[in-house]
């Protein structure tokens, strides 16, 4: 008979796990406390269209390896588009594109960096010393840099204060949902190690045709169960030892299985985890981790206002634009490191966002909001803080039974979709080689 496993939380990082467990031969039971799949990167159903939104735009890069391949494994790789030319825009709705060419990594984006005419010549200078310099580091000379924050390398490097807001920032606060300042700059450099300096596509952008929602409804799992809250773990200390068999629900129900996952989001973590003093390592260690929001902005015009199916934007609030339409008639605005702004209320935002709108995309001066859906996630991401690593526990807990995914666990990635699928993968490798026991620590 196979074994079973649960795996609570239906994110990417318990999709990855559901599936590489039920490709080993486990029945896998996947609970999800919400009516959709996709955690943090899922949608919802506006209340006043019941059109299915999502909760911001994510975007996944050609070099995020193992989310691909989780696409695959599902079969939705029809339903995402690559792009191999990313458009920006700045405060002056300038326009600037970058694209590769036929040379080899990594000088393949040189002659799109060259062309680039949102940049001086003197900030491009700067930034082809940076990443010559994190090229020659490769992996390992990144990760002795791991207690700098990426501010601190970068002005080591001789970076000045105008390229770090107008580049390096643009792509980190997008890519990690923190300002370089706050960034360990190990993991600063690995984005553009991995996306611009490693392989030819690395950089290539792409975005789902469909809502999230849609994109994670395939799930692989024998049983996935919606709508039901996962309230603790039911732990068997009769058998030479602790062991987790199963999880309790919310509705005062039971559920056993041979190997349990958590792979909920953090807070979530610790919520089920509760008081037990078994579980205390593991509930410090969430405790220490800190938390970005990221607000999305939803604008439905009543006419066509965007041509370019996005725009990375620099010297503005607002981040980035997506055209989520055909026509160009809804806008999808996001912005990433939201500190200063996750307080402020949702009229507020929607003029501040129409303003800086105009100033991007012209055709919208003559246009009308006909509505607006504003989403905070005031706690969207951990923050790859220098010196990360310490604090982010393992998969394997030690405690026979239960093992852990999440994007907050150790994976050598941050706080990206690819890194949720990697501790996913990486958990159910765990349990298909012997079990969370083993080398404890």
């Amino acid at each position: 008979m196979a074994k079973s496993a649960i795996v609570v939380g239906g994110g990417l990082a318990g999709i990855a796990t559901a599936a590489a467990l039920t490709d080993g031969g486990y029945r896998v039971t996947l609970i999800e406390r919400r009516e959709f799949l996709g955690g943090r990167a899922t949608s919802f159903r506006e209340r006043q269209s019941g059109q299915l939104l999502d909760n911001c735009q994510h975007v996944l890069l050609g070099c995020c390896m193992e989310l691909l391949g989780l696409y695959r494994r599902l079969g939705v790789e029809d339903r995402v588009e690559f792009f191999d030319t990313i458009h920006f825009a700045d405060e002056r709705g300038r326009r600037g594109d970058l694209y590769a060419c036929r040379l080899p990594s990594p000088f393949h984006l040189a002659p799109a960096m060259l062309a680039f005419g949102l940049l001086t010549i003197a900030q491009k200078g700067e930034i082809a010393r940076g990443m010559a310099a994190m090229k020659v580091l490769g992996k390992g000379g990144r990760d002795a840099y791991a207690d700098w924050t990426f501010r601190e390398w970068l002005g080591e490097k001789g970076q000045s204060d105008e390229t770090i807001e107008r580049f390096w920032e643009v792509i980190l606060v997008s890519a990690l949902n923190e300002r370089v300042d706050a960034i360990g700059a190990n993991y600063g450099m690995q984005v553009f190690q991995e996306a611009f300096l490693g392989e030819w596509g690395g950089y290539r952008m792409a975005l789902p045709r469909v809502p999230l929602a849609e994109l994670y409804e395939r799930a692989a799992a024998e049983e996935v169960l919606f709508n039901r809250r996962v309230t603790g773990l039911v732990v068997d200390q009769q058998h030479g030892g602790p062991r987790v068999k199963g999880v309790e629900l919310a509705d005062g129900s039971r559920m056993e299985a041979d190997q349990v996952v958590l792979a909920a989001a953090p807070d979530s973590a610790r919520r089920i985890l509760g008081e037990s003093p078994l579980f205390e390592p593991i509930c410090r260690a969430i405790g220490q981790l800190r938390y970005a929001p990221i607000i999305g902005a939803h604008l439905f015009y009543d006419r066509p206002v965007m041509d370019e199916p996005h725009l990375a934007l620099m010297g503005t609030t607002l981040q980035w634009l997506f055209r989520k339409d055909a026509k160009g008639t809804h806008i999808h605005g996001v912005i990433s490191a939201a500190h200063e702004l996750a307080e402020v209320d949702a009229r507020s935002l929607q003029d501040r966002f129409e303003r800086e709108i105009v100033t991007i995309l012209p055709r919208a001066a003559g246009a009308r909001v006909e509505r607006c859906a504003i989403v905070k996630e005031k706690r969207a991401t951990y923050c790859p803080a220098p010196g990360i690593d310490r604090i982010r526990p393992e998969q394997r807990t030690g405690i026979e039974g239960l093992t852990l995914a999440g994007d907050y666990t150790r994976t050598d990635w941050p706080a990206t979709m690819e890194g949720a699928v990697r501790s996913g993968n990486r958990a159910a490798k765990v349990i298909l080689e012997g079990g969370s026991t083993t080398h404890r620590g």
